[in-house]
């Protein structure tokens, strides 16, 4: 049977608190955190802080989107919690039923997460496996390149964007391979973070690629001439890097840089977001905007 056709359980039996059903077996004392500091607790603050992703490879992903998205994407999932408050709902549908699961105390939950959302179900994952530049290779779609980069909001929308898009996948310069799985950015990826290539290189290994495939970097800046036309209407697969709006591309990347591109616009807005930026580029790039295309050409 496979992984995604489990349902998993996580309920109270009306006849006791101590007497539970988890992943729809039997459990005669169900797991529960009730400390912020026993090794449950001390495992998920290190998560959360940022140490425990370096020195465990291990990352937390949130909500049941993220969690079923890493399921299907064959992450190894090592434990789910689930807030008190959940008791007698499904939590995460698909679970496997070998995977462990806890509740954790609501007052547990704030004391974890404070000055950070609460989520009322999480998982503890193993670090994915690092990735090659031969992983890119595996689709002809767009590289997606993230250059000095922050902002996990910014960062989880625009994978999602790629993914949506059919990128190859996505490179992130000079970046800790476990900073890039921080759960701002799982999050926000929607679960896509773990659907495509997810490459950490730095800026000279990363050029020094493009150059032996012959894909043609394209830096993106609110400060170029032009050049979106040539870009969306190029044949071939493309590097397309996005940075900061208000710093753009590295010294290095615009040197290496076939084209600068900018977005056309009305001149009453001067820059956009960067992953609004990423969704127009990455749609005019992709079959589905050429396919738009042909369609309104063939009804005109």
């Amino acid at each position: 049977m496979g992984r995604g056709s489990w349902l998993a359980f996580l309920s109270v039996a009306r006849n006791g608190p101590e007497e539970s059903f988890a992943n729809g077996v039997m459990m005669d004392k169900f797991d529960i955190v009730s400390s912020a500091t026993d090794p449950a607790g001390a495992r998920i603050r290190a998560l959360i802080d940022g140490d425990g992703r370096r020195n465990r490879n291990e990352i937390l992903i949130e909500n049941e989107t993220n969690i079923l998205g890493a399921l299907e994407a064959g992450v190894d999932l090592l434990h789910v919690y689930g807030s008190r408050s959940l008791e007698g709902s499904v939590v995460v549908p698909g679970l496997p039923p070998d995977i462990p699961t806890s509740f954790v105390l609501e007052e547990v939950l704030r004391k974890l997460f404070e000055r950070t959302r609460v989520p009322d179900v999480f998982a503890v994952a193993r670090l994915p496996a690092r990735q090659t530049f031969r992983a890119l290779t595996a689709s002809t779609g767009d590289i997606v390149v993230l250059d000095a980069l922050n902002g996990p909001g910014n960062i989880g929308s625009i994978i999602r964007i790629a993914t949506a898009f059919e990128a190859a996948g996505v490179v992130f310069l000079n970046q800790d391979r476990t900073d890039v799985y921080r759960r701002g950015i799982v999050r926000a990826s929607a679960g896509t973070i773990f659907k495509l290539p997810i490459v950490t290189a730095t800026t000279v290994s990363f050029v020094r690629f493009c150059r032996a495939s012959g894909t043609r970097i394209v830096a993106t800046s609110a400060h170029a001439q032009g050049g979106f036309d040539e870009v969306a209407s190029c044949p071939d697969r493309l590097a397309l890097v996005f940075s900061s709006e208000t710093n753009g591309c590295s010294a290095d990347m615009e040197a290496a840089a076939h084209w600068q591109c900018r977005i056309p616009m009305s001149p009453r807005v001067e820059s956009l977001n960067v992953s609004a930026a990423a969704s127009v580029l990455l749609f005019a790039r992709s079959p589905f905007a050429r396919a738009t295309t042909l369609q309104t050409v063939g009804s005109a």
